[in-house]
């Protein structure tokens, strides 16, 4: 997953075994943020099990 976000890693997100973490200044912000995550994932062919 690491090699999946590339440049956001650090910048609006972490890996941590399974789990991704987002993080922001701001609701707007956060919500960018995760459009870019799920962008990044979903152009690698990706899916996602949300438990």
């Amino acid at each position: 997953m690491d090699l999946v976000l590339g440049g956001l890693k650090w910048s609006c997100a972490l890996v941590y075994l399974d789990d991704i973490i987002v993080y922001s200044t701001s609701f707007d912000d956060h919500l960018y943020h995760l459009e870019l995550v799920l962008q990044q994932i979903q152009q690698s062919g990706l899916t996602l099990k949300i438990d």
